[in-house]
Order: structure tokens, then C-alpha cells, then sequence
């Protein structure tokens, strides 16, 4: 058993009732004078309202540009230059192949599905390693969940310049949230046709009842559960990053499937891109709308995803690195605690960030 998962577990199991008791003390503790009274911002390019509150008094007029500012649009440059970087790599290490488009969907199938050979289910008696197929495996599919995820990124940033963050905003910063799905999805991969179809039902389902709940509820509990959604996989992804097979290791249980689990290459630029986006999403939920706590938020861009272009771009020089199947292999029922304590983490972040945003 994976020792990294036995910590994790035991680590669920204590902060979990800790962290209801939290939520619970917080909901009964939240003073009146703690909810949301002041009126929203509105859009300068739209005029409709967005995501913030109306200042408190300070010292800036109010057509003073502020250092945060700056580094949002800094941080859009960065995200934008490591999709970039992301997209250039893909390109050149895979789609200037001999195989065609084809084949390679073909090869990412979990069954002959296509009128074509599947070389990446298909092993020798003896055992032997087709390498062609193990090139376009379940890992490399994951590189490109992590390229497009970045991609997703760096679209809503844009938007958020444009129209600033607010409802409108949600319909493309949904597909950030969507990505991280995606990537829980294929750290949890399980061969089955049934297994794909579920998650892709799932992720219909989640960005629908999102942007509807947040198109329906009114400020401020619009942009809380926004981030609350948020908040829960951006507290699971580190954890499922830092549970990963390691090279060296042998994946001894595979509860969730049949065939060897290969190790991820490059892993720790996951676990400190994941880690450093969960600190800066903390920073922004629970100091409100202060400048140092969005300031803190958006220098966050500048670490992790310039990380994530680094992993797919030394990931991608690695052909032989490529295995069949790509797992953190934990049980359902670890997979039910992590979401929990996730769950109820995120709940107390979001309630000590409402009761943060009364004007000193």
C-alpha cells in the first residue's frame, strides 16, 4: 500500500470532523453586521455588475490605476505565454507523427471502437511492449487535459479584463473548473466505456447547475458559491498529485483496475503548481477584496502556470515515458474522503472569507 495514501487517509479522517465543527461554529458565529451591505461594482465596459464590492473609503480616486491591476494584466501575459508554450510542444512532439489523426484516436480508445488497428491495446504473447502504442496512452492524453487546461485558463483572464469578473464572466470561467474535473478524472482512470461516459455526463451536468445556481442567486451568494465550487477541487488536486505513483515504485494495489499503473514523470512541478494556485485561491477567498489578498491571488498565476508548461513540455520528451494507464489508485472510498474533506475545507475558507469583508 501506497504509504503516501495511508498519510493522506488518516490526515482525512481527523480534519474532516474538525472542519464540520468549523463550519458549523462559523455559520452560528457570523454576526449581522459580517453579510454582505455594501452594493456591487459594475463593469466599465458593460455596466453590468460585477463580482466586487463597492470600495470602502481609501485614499485612491477612484480613476487611480493600483498595483493590482498591473499585475493582472501581468498575470494574463504569463498565462497566455504558457499555453503558448504548452500548444508549440504538443505540436511539435506529437502531431508531426507518420501515424495520422486517426490512428491516434484510435490508439486513446479503451476498446476497437474504430475501423482501424488499436495498437495501444494490443500486447504480444510474450508480454513485449508495443512502444508505438505506449506513445499515445493515457498519459499522453493527460498532457493534454493539462495543455488545454491552461488554455482555459488564460481565456477567462482575458474576459476578465474585458468585462470584468461577474455573471457574464462565469460562462467562461466555468471551463477552468471544467479542466480541473477532467484532470481529477484521468488521475482516477479506469478502462471502461461506462467509466468515460460518466465522467463526461458529469461534466455536462456540473458546468449547467453551476452557471445556473450562479446566474439565479443574488450578490453576494453568487460569487461566494462560485468560489466554493472552485475551492473544493483546488484543495483535491495537490493531494492527488502528491498520492501519484513515483518511478521506483510498483503500484502493489490497484483497486480501480486490472493492469500495471505507471509512475507520472515530472510529478513535483504538479504538486507545486497545484499548491501554489490553492495559496493564492485561499488568499483571495478569505482576505475578501482587500489589494493584498488579490495581489496575492493573481501572483499566483505567475508560478503555476508557467509550472504546468514546464511539465508538458519536459513530459513531452520522453516518449518511452508513456504508459498504458495513468492512476493515483486509491478506493472509492478514499476518493469519498478526499471530496469531503475538500468539501468541507473549502465551506470553511468561504465562510471566514464572507465574514473578512466588512469595511475597517
Amino acid at each position: 500500500m501506497n504509504t503516501r495514501i495511508q498519510v493522506v487517509r488518516v490526515a482525512g479522517l481527523i480534519l474532516v470532523p474538525l472542519q464540520l465543527i468549523a463550519v458549523v461554529y462559523l455559520i452560528n458565529n457570523i454576526s449581522k453586521s459580517s453579510w454582505p451591505v455594501r452594493e456591487q461594482q459594475r463593469s466599465n465596459f458593460t455596466g453590468l455588475p460585477i463580482w466586487f464590492n463597492a470600495p470602502c473609503p481609501s485614499t485612491h480616486s477612484v480613476d487611480e490605476k493600483t498595483p493590482v491591476e498591473y499585475i493582472e494584466f501581468g498575470s494574463t501575459i504569463i498565462t497566455g505565454v504558457a499555453s503558448l508554450i504548452c500548444i508549440y510542444k504538443g505540436i511539435l512532439t506529437y502531431l508531426d507523427k507518420k501515424d495520422t489523426l486517426l490512428k491516434k484516436l484510435a490508439d486513446l480508445l479503451p476498446c476497437n471502437c474504430l475501423p482501424i488497428r488499436n495498437t495501444r491495446n494490443t500486447r504480444s504473447v510474450e508480454g513485449s511492449r508495443d512502444i508505438q502504442g505506449k506513445k499515445f496512452g493515457t498519459i499522453f492524453l493527460f498532457d493534454n487535459i493539462i495543455t488545454t487546461y491552461v488554455i482555459a485558463t488564460f481565456i477567462p483572464l482575458v474576459v476578465g479584463l474585458i468585462f470584468s469578473v461577474g455573471k457574464l464572466w462565469a460562462l467562461f470561467g466555468i471551463f477552468h473548473n471544467v479542466l480541473e474535473v477532467f484532470i481529477v478524472a484521468a488521475l482516477c482512470y479506469k478502462k471502461t466505456i461506462k467509466y468515460v461516459s460518466f465522467t463526461f455526463i458529469f461534466v455536462s451536468v456540473y458546468s449547467v447547475v453551476v452557471t445556473g445556481v450562479v446566474g439565479r442567486l443574488p450578490w453576494y451568494w453568487d460569487a461566494m458559491f462560485f468560489k466554493f465550487q472552485g475551492l473544493i477541487l483546488d484543495f483535491i488536486l495537490p493531494v492527488l498529485f502528491y498520492i501519484m505513483p513515483r518511478k521506483g515504485t510498483n503500484g502493489e494495489s490497484q483497486p480501480l483496475m486490472n493492469e500495471k499503473i505507471n509512475p507520472l514523470p515530472h510529478v513535483s512541478y504538479l504538486i507545486l503548481a497545484a499548491f501554489v494556485h490553492l495559496l493564492g485561491n485561499l488568499a483571495d477567498v478569505v482576505g475578501g477584496d482587500s489589494e493584498s489578498s488579490v495581489a496575492i491571488f493573481r501572483l499566483s498565476y505567475f508560478v503555476t502556470f508557467p509550472l504546468y508548461a514546464i511539465y508538458v513540455y519536459d513530459q513531452s520528451e520522453g516518449g518511452e515515458s508513456k504508459g498504458d494507464f495513468l492512476s493515483a489508485n486509491i478506493t472509492i472510498s478514499d476518493f469519498i474522503l478526499l471530496i469531503l474533506w475538500g468539501a468541507t475545507a473549502s465551506a470553511t475558507v468561504t465562510l471566514i472569507g464572507i465574514n473578512n469583508i466588512r469595511c475597517p
